[in-house]
């Protein structure tokens, strides 16, 4: 929060740029790569190849694709289109949302979360782009 707060007193830059991705394959790559290593990360967990480690990762994936899919709902509605790295962005917020709770809630519980994670996240991600932190 702190941190946060003295971007915001500092201001922006005096020559800030476009705010635009400069390669999308390499934030979907990158996506994607940390998305394999979160599987690894919260399934891992267990400490043991089990039944917990198993639920770990379905939850893993299934709060992932429901918080990535509902990331796109709303910024359909609200842009009026779907992005690439909008799906990326709402991925990793599913798999930042899951990963306390992986191995240690159903696989209904993984998709709310997901759910509920991308409509609370989603409306902070608006107001924090406004804050000029490079």
């Amino acid at each position: 929060v702190s941190a946060l707060t003295l971007a915001w007193l500092l201001g922006p830059r005096s020559e800030r740029g476009e705010d635009q991705a400069h390669n999308v394959a390499f934030v979907i790559l990158g996506g994607s790569l940390l998305w394999f290593g979160w599987s690894g990360f919260n399934g891992g967990s267990a400490l043991a190849a089990d039944g917990l480690a198993a639920l770990a990762l379905i939850n893993s994936y299934q709060a992932a694709a429901s918080c990535l899919v509902t990331w796109m709902m709303i910024e359909r509605i609200f842009r009026k289109r779907w992005s690439a790295i909008g799906a990326v962005t709402g991925a990793v917020v599913g798999l930042v949302i899951i990963t306390p709770a992986a191995g240690f809630v159903s696989t209904i519980g993984a998709f709310a979360m997901g759910v509920i994670g991308a409509l609370m996240v989603y409306p902070f991600f608006q107001f924090t782009s406004r804050i000029d932190d490079s």
